[in-house]
């Protein structure tokens, strides 16, 4: 059996934790069985379950929220922990740029915010037509570059404004796909899944998906070289679930 690893969660005092006198059966959000590695473990008062080498973002002590029922807790940490996630869409035409716009507006879990890279430099145009579109809608704001970069890189000061956990791109010429937000907010906050990337839908940059964090990590600025070097990584590490194919979501 292997040893408790020094990242874990003990499930003994946690407020959705189930018991049947004083053995743990179960957990409300019905994780147990979704981790891939929990342990068993006991002490004077309770028999409980650890979960080993993650740790559980749900977990919620039984004396942070009182006066809360377990209705209202569980809807407060399932709201508290949605998927926080940073859009950012190069714009190098504005053809399609406000049914880009509609496609955000319409997912049903909005993401954090929304950054319109102006590569084309087109201008106070660009506001003037956002502005129109989405108004209060969404929190968005424009970037315009000072320095010029390709369609195909990540510069650095796109990252710095980068606040979420994840980062999704697009292009001025793809929507966003319906619902992917929340598919992503299902597949780690439902499926546990240890996401870190998902490559882009067809050959260009449609709804790359990773956390910026790997990126400056790995030094590596391109969409293309990136995605091969952690394909590359996973495949090493035999972890090649951490990777989501776009086209299949």
């Amino acid at each position: 059996m292997s040893e408790i690893k020094s990242i874990h969660t003990s499930c003994k005092d946690c407020a959705f934790a189930q018991y049947y006198c004083s053995t743990q059966t179960g957990c409300d959000f019905n994780r147990i069985s979704k981790f891939k590695e929990v342990r068993e473990a006991y002490d004077n008062e309770k028999n409980f379950y650890i979960i080993n080498g993650r740790q559980c973002n749900y977990f919620t002590s039984k004396d942070k929220y009182p006066g809360k029922n377990k209705e209202e807790l569980i809807e407060l940490v399932v709201k508290k922990h949605k998927v926080q996630l940073t859009l950012f869409v190069y714009i190098d035409d504005e053809s399609k740029l406000l049914e880009i716009a509609d496609s955000i507006i319409e997912q049903d879990l909005q993401p954090h915010e929304v950054y319109f890279v102006d590569i084309n430099k087109i201008g106070p145009k660009l506001n003037l037509l956002l502005n129109k579109k989405i108004g209060n809608k969404l929190n968005w704001r424009i970037i315009y570059p000072v320095e010029d970069f390709n369609i195909g890189e990540i510069p650095e000061f796109i990252l710095q404004k980068s606040k979420g956990l994840f980062s999704v791109f697009l292009s001025s010429y793809q929507k966003i796909k319906y619902n992917w937000i929340s598919n992503i907010d299902n597949m780690i906050n439902q499926e546990l899944k240890q996401l870190c990337l998902i490559t882009p839908i067809g050959d260009g940059i449609s709804c790359f998906t990773t956390m910026p964090n790997l990126i400056r990590h790995s030094g590596i600025y391109s969409f293309k070289e990136f995605v091969e070097f952690i394909q590359e990584e996973a495949e090493k590490d035999n972890k090649q679930e951490m990777i989501i194919n776009g086209n299949q979501l």
